[in-house]
């Protein structure tokens, strides 16, 4: 679909609910969103019935975009669970 479409993505990796997990369960200490994704506030577009843009924006109402995901921490994170030592269980030989 997407080659015939005209899109030529190449590899990827499909991140799945990951870039949620690392902008909500990853964040900084210090801040109120995470220090190490860039974002930045724009004015909430007014959608119409079928959820496409108007063009037009709703005044004193903004909404956060990411703009570049700290892919580095992300999958830093899930080496360390992949890596994590896995207790032996009661009864189990060793």
């Amino acid at each position: 679909m997407a080659a015939s479409a005209g899109f030529q993505i190449g590899a990827t990796y499909a991140l799945g609910d990951s870039p949620l997990v690392l902008l909500t369960a990853l964040q900084s200490s210090f801040e109120a969103w995470p220090s190490s994704s860039r974002s930045h506030l724009l004015l909430a577009p007014v959608l119409d019935a079928t959820g496409a843009y108007t063009g037009e924006v709703v005044p004193d109402r903004t909404i956060r975009v990411w703009s570049d995901l700290d892919t580095r921490l992300l999958m830093a994170d899930l080496h360390a669970k992949l890596t994590w030592p896995i207790p032996a269980r009661a009864g189990s030989p060793a």
